[in-house]
């Protein structure tokens, strides 16, 4: 668990716009559901089309926007990691989403 939200947490210092909406890694209330909102010009959407283009096995939920009653959730995907995960599982599934993000971000700046 730890490790995914950290690797989140990574990426959204690199990736202007990504927001970690989880709790942080070894808070009371971190899991290993990882929940990340997306830059604005990058839909949850596109990013899910991208991921299960490259691969298929990998699952990722987009969230309904205001979910819980909250306005925090808007534009994000939940990226849940088990026991039957490896360490492997969650590096490739970050690489991937960092690919992802990065090519819809170029795309959006073409339009």
């Amino acid at each position: 668990a730890g490790l995914a939200q950290k690797g989140v947490e990574k990426l959204a210092s690199k990736i202007p716009g990504i927001r970690v909406l989880s709790p942080p890694a070894g808070s009371e209330m971190a899991s290993s559901i990882t929940t990340i909102g997306l830059p604005l010009n990058v839909t949850a959407e596109d990013i899910i089309l991208r991921l299960k283009d490259q691969d298929g096995e990998l699952v990722v939920k987009k969230l309904p926007d205001y979910e819980g009653g909250t306005q925090i959730v808007y534009n994000a995907l939940r990226l849940s990691f088990h026991m039957y995960n490896s360490i492997g599982d969650v590096h490739r599934c970050l690489h991937m989403l960092e690919r992802a993000i990065l090519s819809e971000m170029i795309l959006s700046e073409k339009k």
